[in-house]
């Protein structure tokens, strides 16, 4: 993709909601809508298909509930022990579109390290 084909902020985005733009939600929301077909990540793993923006905010929605329900709300933390892969990219992100705070912890780290992390940063609620 050339420079010329980039696409700019103006194009993307009208000057009134460019200046609502202020969180992820709102910006993976109107980028659903505009470009849901299009794609946002195309994972490593090659079993998993390509995720579009609409199917971003579909995993953001459901990953909502599922906290929900299980105790993590708006403004809580949720610690997720995993290894790099595209579901820890899609948690991640949908934490951020939800107003979680995403604590991400290497698998590989000590059970001291596991434990220091865990006491530190207090979260709801752990995904392993």
């Amino acid at each position: 993709m050339g420079s010329k084909d980039k696409l700019t902020d103006k194009m993307i985005w009208a000057d009134e909601s460019y200046e609502q733009a202020t969180d992820f939600a709102t910006i993976l929301y109107r980028a659903a809508s505009l470009y849901s077909e299009r794609i946002y990540l195309r994972p490593i793993e090659p079993d998993i298909e390509p995720i579009t923006f609409e199917a971003l905010q579909k995993f953001a929605q459901g990953f909502e509930v599922f906290l929900t329900q299980n105790g993590v709300g708006e403004g809580d933390s949720c610690a997720v022990i995993s290894h790099n892969s595209t579901l820890l990219v899609l948690q991640f992100l949908a934490s951020l579109a939800t107003g979680r705070t995403f604590v991400p912890i290497n698998p590989n780290s000590s059970v001291n390290e596991i434990n220091f992390i865990l006491e530190d940063s207090k979260p709801k609620a752990l995904i392993y």
